[in-house]
């Protein structure tokens, strides 16, 4: 986050030479209260088939708060699938 803007990207690389479907789900979220978050903006996705790939999308004028970035990974290959959720740090503005 600079200034007012997020700037919200996720990357996959594969490293097991396999063919793979990958899903790739992200949110920003924003402190509530408490021990609580909740989507702010997003719930933007992309598939891809093995490689690499990256999401990046902006997110401007934003409110002051505390923000992360949620990234869900759902990877299928060889008839099993993966799911792995990952958060960024978060930052306050």
């Amino acid at each position: 986050i600079s200034s007012t803007t997020a700037t919200c990207t996720s990357t996959y690389k594969d490293q097991t030479g396999k063919t793979a479907k990958v899903i790739i789900e992200q949110s920003l979220e924003k402190h509530d209260f408490l021990w609580s978050w909740s989507t702010y903006a997003g719930e933007w996705s992309k598939t891809t088939n093995g490689g690499s790939a990256a999401l990046t999308n902006k997110v401007y004028k934003l409110p002051s708060g505390t923000y992360r970035v949620k990234t869900v990974f759902t990877v299928t290959a060889d008839g099993s699938t993966e799911t792995i959720t990952v958060y960024s740090a978060e930052k306050t503005i």
